[in-house]
């Protein structure tokens, strides 16, 4: 084998060998890109993802920043019509200040007017106690004398009633005594008759005094010390007299015993009458 083949053959292995290292490292390196590819794909995914999820939270973010705007929109516009409102109340209020310093001013006028008109009134008040003194003294003047007048007409009232007993009295015993000098063969009075008759006339003055005093249904009843056995009779109006001899009422007779009676009481001053007071004709 010549020179030159040995050299060419020589070379050839060691393109073989060179070619074998170049494949070798080629492969390394395409393995080192494979998985260089593979962690960039992986790394793109996760940044999409990422992406994905960023966008998505600036949505949220977009929402909720539009929902907080709108709301924020809501209160000022809530906040302005407050505003008016308040605005307005504040105009009112200044027209009722406005009114009401009105009315004080014409309430100092008439404060004034009042004063003056109180000391016209103070003035004049001296006077009017005068008079008003001179006018308590008549009218007491006119109530006593309207006391006395009532008395005195009270008094002629009963001495007309006791004056119209009498003569009823007297009538009927005239009559009785008429009729029995009729029946009677000498013409005169039986002695039953003059016994009778004297009775009358001894009875015919009225005096008691007061038992009790009680108030039945509303009005004032008295129980008096004479009945039917002293000449007292139903619906008899007796007078009813203090221990100094003023008179104080009337008892109007209800109800009769033989020994008392009931009442009721009557007049200016009912309400002054006590157990013991006189009851009288």
């Amino acid at each position: 084998m010549s020179a030159l083949t040995k050299t060419f053959v020589l070379l050839h292995v060691i393109m073989s060998m060179l070619l074998a290292a170049g494949l070798i490292v080629f492969v390394n390196r395409l393995d080192v890109s494979s998985q260089a590819m593979k962690a960039d794909k992986a790394r793109i995914a996760r940044l999409e993802d990422e992406k994905s999820i960023a966008e998505a939270e600036a949505r949220t973010i977009g929402a909720q920043m539009t929902a907080t705007q709108n709301q924020a929109q809501a209160q000022v516009d809530g906040l302005r019509q407050e505003l008016a409102h308040a605005t307005q109340d504040a105009s009112a209020l200044r027209g009722q200040i406005a009114t009401l310093e009105s009315n004080a001013a014409k309430d100092k006028a008439a404060l004034a007017a009042a004063n003056e008109a109180l000391k016209v009134a103070q003035g004049n008040q001296g006077a009017l106690q005068g008079q008003l003194a001179e006018l308590r003294t008549a009218q007491d003047k006119l109530t006593q004398q309207f006391t006395e007048a009532n008395l005195s007409i009270n008094d002629l009232n009963q001495r007309l009633q006791q004056t119209e007993r009498a003569r009823r009295n007297l009538a009927e015993q005239l009559a009785d005594m008429t009729n029995k000098a009729q029946n009677t063969p000498q013409g005169g009075r039986s002695a039953g008759g003059a016994e009778e008759a004297g009775y009358v006339s001894a009875r015919e003055h009225i005096e008691g005094v007061i038992n009790e005093r009680q108030t039945i249904a509303g009005r004032p009843y008295a129980t008096i010390s004479i009945g039917s056995n002293d000449l007292v009779r139903k619906n008899m109006k007796l007078n009813v007299l203090n221990k100094g001899g003023q008179w104080l009422g009337y008892v109007t007779v209800t109800s009769v015993d033989q020994e008392d009676a009931i009442g009721v009481l009557s007049g200016p001053r009912i309400n002054e009458i006590r157990k013991d007071d006189r009851v009288t004709n």
